[in-house]
Formats: structure tokens, sequence, C-alpha cells
């Protein structure tokens, strides 16, 4: 299961229920009367107006997290690992990473401003990158080539659990997921487990030599 150890300070797990409790007789908010006893140095006002505020907000705050937590495991059992992984940070207190516009420069060394600027850029950058002439002919490496003999020293054997997990580690948290939608970071969280999947799964590869489809 799940365990939540610390959130944010935004306040989302107010629910409207207890809302209703920050309204006394006179229309006003229990928020401007704690800021008026702060005014008026007033500690004991103060604190009796945080005391009818924390106890409900103590439980929602308690639903809020248990609710996260639930649909971040309900997300795992339907493989929705994007959703599941940001349900993480929320629990762990961590902010969701927002790619910068302004890293990303057009040919004429201007940023780009706007994620429409952004996707055309990629468009120019791989259409150039992937339609170009094919190279020449090398006279010098096809001669090497041919006079060229293995290399004694190049490990032939089979892949290790600790080279699987070191190369997990190894990953840059923050970069982008691949086909499968499962970034690096969440890979690390759960390395024990990940690094003896893919083991099993790089060792099925080499033995057989056929690379899964999926």
């Amino acid at each position: 299961m799940l365990v939540h150890s610390r959130i944010g300070r935004r306040c989302h797990w107010h629910t409207n229920e207890h809302s209703s409790t920050l309204v006394i007789p006179g229309h006003l908010h229990i928020i401007q009367l704690n800021a008026a006893a702060k005014c008026q140095l007033n500690d004991a006002e103060r604190r009796r107006l945080q005391g009818i505020f924390k106890a409900p907000a103590k439980t929602d705050r308690n639903n809020y997290l248990s609710r996260i937590a639930d649909e971040a495991e309900e997300d795992l059992h339907h493989n929705n690992t994007k959703s599941a992984f940001r349900a993480v940070e929320t629990l762990a207190g961590q902010k969701h990473f927002q790619p910068v516009l302004s890293c990303i420069h057009k040919a004429d060394g201007t940023s780009c401003r706007s994620n429409k600027e952004v996707m055309q850029r990629w468009s120019k950058h791989f259409t150039a990158a992937l339609n170009h002439l094919p190279a020449t002919t090398s006279t010098s490496l096809e001669s090497e080539s041919v006079s060229a003999v293995p290399d004694q020293n190049a490990r032939t054997d089979e892949l290790t659990g600790d080279e699987v997990i070191r190369a997990i580690k190894k990953l840059k948290n923050g970069r982008a997921a691949g086909s499968d939608g499962i970034p690096p970071k969440l890979l690390k969280c759960a390395i024990g487990p990940v690094s003896r999947s893919l083991h099993s799964l790089f060792i099925q590869v080499w033995r057989s030599g056929i690379v899964p489809a999926d």
C-alpha cells in the first residue's frame, strides 16, 4: 500500500462541508477575523479561531491523501503508470516538471514563445536531420574492415543483475518517458523489482536472439 509522508502547503483538501464551518453569524469569514485579531495583537482570539479551523482541516487533509493513494494504487493495477507517478509526486510534496520554453531556440537564435513554436522548431529540426544526402563511401574504412579482427577483450557473457541496477541509477531524472510512458524517476522508485524484471527480459532476448514486439 502506498504511504504518504508530506504534501505541499496548498490546501487542496478542504471540502465544501467543512468550509461551511468557516462562516459565522454576521457573514464574516474566519480568515478575516483571524487577520483582524492579528492586527489587534489578540493572540487568544487567534488561537480560538485556529482551533475552530484545525480539526476539520486535518480530517479533510487525511481524506484527501487517502483518496490520492487509493487512486494511485488503482492506476497501477490498470498499468496507468503516468497518473500513478504524478500521484506519488503529489503525496511526496514534489512539484511536477514543467518544460521551459525559453530553452528551445529557433534557427535564427531567438527563443520559442509558445508550444506551437516549439513543435514547429522540432519538426524543422528532425526534417533536416533525417533527410540528408547519402554518405560517401570511404575506401580507407572498407579496407580496414576487411582486415579487422574481433576484440578478444569484448565481453560476450550474459548481462548481470548488478549491471542492470547500475544502468537504471545512471538514468537522469526529469527526462521524457519512452514509448512505455514510464519516466526514469519512477524506475528508480522501485529499482529492485524493476531491475529483476528487466534482467529476466534481457536474458531471454540474449539467449533467443528475438526482441519482443511490445
